[in-house]
C-alpha cells in the first residue's frame, strides 16, 4: 500500500466513509513496505495506477456513482490483465 499512490487510496477510503478499508490499510501498511521492490515491479505503471484513483475519487466526490463504478471496473480489469501476463510467464 505505501507509495505515490498511498494518500490516494486513503482519499478513496475516507470520501467513501469506507471504515474497514481505512482500518486494513493501517493494518497492513507496514507489511506491505517489506514488499515493496517486488510489488513495485509486478503492479501497472504509477501514472496510471494513479490516474484511475484521482477518477475514481473525483467520481465519488460528485456521488457519480455509475462513473465510481465505470473506473473501478476499469482498474479491476487492467489488474486481472497483468494477472494473466504474470500466470503466462511464470508458466514458461
Amino acid at each position: 500500500m505505501p507509495g505515490r499512490d498511498e494518500p490516494d487510496r486513503e482519499a478513496i477510503a475516507s470520501v467513501s466513509g469506507n471504515q474497514v478499508m481505512l482500518l486494513l490499510i493501517n493494518t497492513v501498511r507496514d507489511g506491505v513496505r517489506n514488499f515493496m521492490p517486488l510489488l513495485a515491479n509486478l503492479a501497472a505503471p504509477t501514472d496510471t495506477v494513479r490516474k484511475h484513483h484521482r477518477e475514481l475519487i473525483a467520481a465519488i466526490e460528485k456521488g457519480d456513482v455509475a462513473s465510481a463504478g465505470r473506473v473501478a471496473d476499469d482498474y479491476l480489469r487492467m489488474g486481472a490483465e497483468i494477472f494473466h501476463v504474470l500466470k503466462r510467464l511464470l508458466k514458461d
